[in-house]
């Protein structure tokens, strides 16, 4: 099961002393999903204790570079506050998805692969803890994929991952004209017998969240 380690931080923002669990080591032979994240084979899941949020104000950002963040006091404040417009929540009831959303918040100016990243991971968290936000989140993914599709920015992945993943989340926001669209922009331009190719086929004929272990055999591109 993931090793879990009771460690201290200072927060950035309000300067209290908290404690809290980060992640040592985990395994990768959980569920696979749709999506794209891979789970651990046993809980608690490791995407619950990859950022390190205060209790008190609700800041938060990834454990192994906390220590070394560098954001104006206006930054964090202000990060805090569009987390709170955008969860419906006051800081102190954040829960781990929402501390994405928090380092989404204040990494807007970032490119548009890592502002998506960002909150794909807060909706993996949001999955596992069956917070409605979820769909929210999957909604401003689908929006930050179909920009990155438009203006083919593919820096870290490849076009026809952006077109599967797009393809995927507007399924699962019952969007189902958009995934036909995108699933076949994957078709055409993924690689016979890739990764992108066999999980569109597979979405296409057997659509499912959960993916046979199998299929995550081969290279994404």
């Amino acid at each position: 099961m993931p090793l879990l380690y009771d460690e201290m931080f200072t927060c950035h923002n309000c300067g209290i002393i908290f404690q809290t669990k980060i992640l040592g080591c985990y395994n990768t032979f959980g569920k696979r999903y749709s999506d794209l994240y891979i789970a651990s084979e046993d809980d608690p899941q490791p995407i619950l204790y990859q950022i390190c949020k205060c209790p008190k104000c609700g800041f938060a950002g990834f454990t192994d570079e906390y220590r070394m963040l560098s954001l104006e006091e206006e930054e964090m404040a202000a990060a805090i506050k569009a987390a709170e417009d955008f969860t419906g929540k006051k800081a102190r009831g954040f829960n781990q998805g929402d501390g994405f959303i928090v380092v989404a918040k204040y990494s807007e100016s970032h490119s548009l692969e890592e502002q998506v990243s960002l909150y794909l991971q807060a909706s993996y968290a949001y999955r596992e803890l069956k917070d409605p936000l979820l769909q929210k989140a999957r909604t401003i993914v689908l929006e930050l994929l179909e920009k990155i599709i438009e203006k083919k920015e593919f820096t870290f992945q490849s076009e026809e991952y952006y077109c599967y993943l797009a393809g995927e989340i507007a399924r699962l926001l019952g969007e189902n004209e958009k995934s036909l669209k995108y699933f076949k922009r994957a078709l055409q331009v993924a690689p016979e017998n890739s990764l992108v190719s066999k999980l569109t086929q597979h979405q296409l004929v057997h659509p499912s969240e959960v993916i046979r272990a199998e299929i995550f055999s081969h290279k994404i591109c």
